[in-house]
C-alpha cells in the first residue's frame, strides 16, 4: 500500500474528517509517534460506551456477520481496536499490519465471547429465564458499575472502589461473582502483556499511562478478579444447621505432623475452626502462610482447604534460608509477626489449600 502524499491540503481534510474531535493525526512521515499519540488521545478522551458505539457501527457498516454478538461484549474489550477504528475513519493513516489488525482484533474478542452468546431457541417462549441466562444477564448488570470504577481509573489514576463491597451490597451470589471475574481475565491478560512489553500494540495503547500508573491498574483490575473469587467462598449465609465439632470439620484436612529438618510440629488443627490468624509453613516451596479471616468472619476449613480468608490481609512468602528464620524463634502471634517483617521476599496471595508437605505452625484469636 503507497503512502499518501503528504500536503497541507491532506491534513486539512484529515481533520475535517475527523470531524475537528481535536484528535492528533497520523500521518506516513512520523509513523510510530503520531499513532502512538492518538492511541493515546482516544484512551483518555473516549468513553468506554463510546467505543462500543464506534466499534458496533463499523462491523454493521463493513457486514461482519458476527455483529450481533458483539453487542454482548463489555464495552472496555474495544479498547485497542475502537481507537484504531476511529484513526481510521477520522482520515488518518494506518499502516497494512495496522489496518488488518483491526479485523484480527475483531476475530479475536468474537473467540473469547462466541461461548456466551444467548442461544436463540425456535421454541416458544417459556415462562421460566434458564439459570444461566439470568446468572449472565445479573453479571453484565453488576459489571456496568465496575466498568465505570476502571474508566474513573484510567481519568483520576486513583480509585476507592471496592468491588467486594459493591457485590455484598447487591446480594451478588457465587455464579454471578464468578462470572465477573471471567469479564475482567482477559483485562488483566492484557494489562501484563502490556507492563511486560511482549506485545506492541497493548504498549502503544497504554502509554498513556506511566508503568507505575500500569502497574497500579494492573493490581486494581486484580483486586476486582480477586474479590469476586473470594466471594463464591465468603458471601454465602451457610444454612442454619447445629455446629460441627472442630475434630470432625478438619478430618480431611491434610497436612504434615512434624518436619524434623527445622525441628517443627503441627499443632492440632481442630484449633484452626474459629481462629482468626493462621501460620502454615510449606516444607516443599518454602513458603511462610499466614491467614487473616475476612472482615466479620473466622478462619475455617472446608475438605482440605482453608475458606473465609482475606485476600488482601493473608500472605504468602518465600523464605530464602529456613534453617536461619525458625532458629531459635520462639513460636508465638506476636513473635511470627515481627519476625516476617525481616523477610525481603515479594509476598503472594495464598489460595487456601492444604497439602501433606504443610506445617500448622499456630493458630490465634
Amino acid at each position: 500500500m503507497a503512502k499518501p502524499k503528504i500536503t497541507e491540503s491532506w491534513k486539512a481534510q484529515a481533520i475535517a474528517k475527523g470531524k475537528g474531535d481535536g484528535a492528533p493525526v497520523v500521518i506516513p512521515d512520523n509513523y510510530k509517534s503520531s499513532l502512538s499519540s492518538a492511541l493515546a488521545w482516544y484512551n483518555i478522551n473516549m468513553e468506554n460506551k463510546q467505543r462500543a458505539k464506534v466499534v458496533l457501527n463499523y462491523m454493521k457498516k463493513n457486514k461482519y456477520p458476527y455483529q450481533p454478538l458483539m453487542e454482548t461484549v463489555p464495552d472496555y474489550e474495544f479498547l485497542t481496536v475502537s481507537s484504531l477504528i476511529m484513526i481510521k475513519e477520522s482520515g488518518g493513516y494506518l499502516e497494512p499490519q495496522d489496518e488488518a489488525l483491526i479485523s484480527n482484533k475483531l476475530i479475536e474478542i468474537y473467540e473469547r465471547y462466541k461461548n456466551v452468546q444467548p442461544v436463540e431457541d425456535t421454541k416458544p417462549k417459556a415462562p421460566v429465564i434458564p439459570i444461566d441466562q439470568r446468572i449472565i444477564e445479573s453479571a453484565r448488570a453488576l459489571s456496568e458499575d465496575i466498568d465505570y470504577a476502571i474508566d474513573n481509573f484510567i481519568k483520576t489514576k486513583s480509585t476507592n472502589f471496592s468491588a467486594k463491597n459493591h457485590l455484598l451490597a447487591n446480594n451478588a451470589s457465587a455464579p454471578v461473582a464468578k462470572k465477573i471475574a471471567e469479564y475482567y481475565k482477559n483485562t488483566l491478560d492484557e494489562l501484563n502483556e502490556a507492563i511486560e512489553g511482549t506485545d506492541e500494540q497493548l504498549v502503544e495503547g497504554y502509554s498513556f499511562l506511566t508503568k507505575s500508573e500500569l502497574k497500579k491498574f494492573r493490581d486494581f483490575v486484580q483486586t476486582i478478579i480477586e474479590d469476586c473469587n473470594q466471594l463464591q467462598v465468603v458471601v454465602r449465609k451457610p444454612r442454619i444447621q447445629k455446629a460441627k465439632p472442630p475434630a470432625i470439620v478438619v478430618k480431611k484436612l491434610k497436612y504434615m505432623r512434624e518436619f524434623e529438618p527445622l525441628g517443627l510440629k503441627s499443632v492440632d488443627p481442630a484449633d484452626i475452626v474459629g481462629c482468626d490468624e493462621l501460620w502454615v509453613y510449606n516444607t516443599k516451596q518454602r513458603k511462610l502462610i499466614t491467614y487473616e479471616g475476612a472482615d466479620g468472619y473466622a478462619l475455617t476449613v472446608k475438605g482440605s482447604k482453608i475458606i473465609n480468608f482475606s485476600t488482601t490481609k493473608s500472605q504468602s512468602r518465600t523464605l530464602r534460608d529456613p534453617l536461619k528464620f525458625f532458629k531459635e524463634l520462639d513460636i508465638g502471634k506476636r513473635n511470627l509477626n515481627n519476625a516476617v517483617k525481616t523477610i525481603k521476599t515479594k509476598p503472594s496471595v495464598p489460595n487456601g489449600r492444604m497439602t501433606e508437605d504443610m506445617i500448622i505452625i499456630g493458630a490465634f484469636k
